[in-house]
């Protein structure tokens, strides 16, 4: 799963040419993937950009909390 996540929201070389074949806009997937990624764990996308950016593994990217051990309030919907 992680290697899934890793391979449409980080730029690479694969990933540019299947979009290329698909005719996908290679910049725009990973903002799209990220954006799905922020629904789906009720982080901001800004925080995840953000941990992205700072080169955090996925696993860190996608946690609930905010990197210095503090939980943040998750709402249950």
């Amino acid at each position: 799963m992680r290697e899934a996540r890793d391979y449409l929201t980080r730029p690479n070389r694969d990933l540019a040419m299947v979009c290329a074949l698909a005719g996908v806009d290679t910049g725009a997937l990973p903002d799209h993937m990220g954006r799905k990624l922020a629904d789906r764990t009720g982080l901001s996308w800004f925080t995840i950009r953000e941990r992205h950016k700072k080169g955090c593994p996925v696993d860190e990217v996608l946690r609930p909390d905010d990197l210095r051990g503090a939980r943040m309030k998750v709402d249950a919907a």
